[in-house]
């Protein structure tokens, strides 16, 4: 197995950033796959170190990466829900700071990149996608966390912490000032979506979720939108799939066979 693990001194998030790299013998394209949110409470309990390990070791990124000669490329980017915040620009960290150092190593010769992400990971891949369109060549979200909703009513299932006030300040930490939330698109995934000028040239958004999981409602309102607000989308269901990694595993094999079938 062609593994790595990097790190990079990164100006845009003003701090170190550790990632993994799954590369092919022959590299023609590249992935940025973004983790979900990680319990690190149940992580330190577990056999794995932290979100990167657990995707190396869950979803068949091996194979995925010769099959389709992509680079599969994962930064470690905590529970930030990918949002860009003060002193923190993860979207110009992804795009231009990771391609730059991905390209010292591996010499891509300006491939196309494509971005997907897996729960949290979907959230922040809607939110760069509609915000930066130009970015990269797709996009991809895989049983989306598309929380935006919960977050203004401050639901408590959709987080996890044992108490609201702690779940509450996670809001406030990850998201910014809940009172500004709904009309931000630089935050909000459905604020991102009414916002989005038509005439931009954004690729199909390619989504998949299973049946069974709680964020299936959540991910249907986001394709409702997607539809009025005439954004172009390819959706597959997984009947009967929960959210964990099986269901990861066939979402992120679907969209690569979308793109480079």
């Amino acid at each position: 197995m062609a593994y790595y693990r990097f790190k990079i001194a990164s100006n845009y998030l003003a701090q170190e950033i550790e990632y993994q790299a799954v590369a092919p013998s022959v590299i023609e394209r590249v992935l940025i796959l973004l983790h979900g949110y990680w319990d690190e409470d149940i992580g330190a309990k577990s056999k794995y170190k932290d979100p990167l390990d657990e995707m190396n070791n869950n979803l068949n990124l091996q194979e995925y990466a010769d099959k389709h000669n992509v680079l599969i490329v994962t930064p470690y980017l905590y529970n930030w829900f990918y949002i860009n915040r003060e002193g923190r620009d993860v979207s110009s960290f992804l795009h231009e700071e990771l391609i730059n150092d991905l390209d010292g190593r591996f010499d891509m010769n300006n491939f196309d990149c494509y971005l997907a992400g897996i729960s949290m990971g979907g959230y922040g891949t809607l939110l760069i996608g509609l915000n930066h369109p130009e970015y990269f060549k797709g996009y991809g979200s895989i049983s989306g966390a598309f929380i935006s909703n919960d977050i203004s009513i401050a639901n408590p299932l959709v987080v996890g912490f044992p108490d609201s006030v702690k779940r509450r300040q996670y809001y406030m930490d990850t998201f910014g000032p809940i009172d500004t939330f709904d009309n931000d698109p630089s935050r909000n995934v459905e604020a991102a979506i009414s916002a989005h000028n038509v005439t931009d040239t954004l690729p199909t958004i390619i989504l998949t979720c299973g049946t069974e999981d709680m964020l299936y409602p959540r991910n249907i309102r986001i394709l409702n939108m997607l539809a009025t607000n005439k954004i172009s989308y390819q959706w597959e269901v997984f009947e009967g799939e929960d959210h964990l990694y099986p269901c990861f595993d066939k979402g992120l094999g679907f969209i690569l066979e979308g793109w480079f079938r």
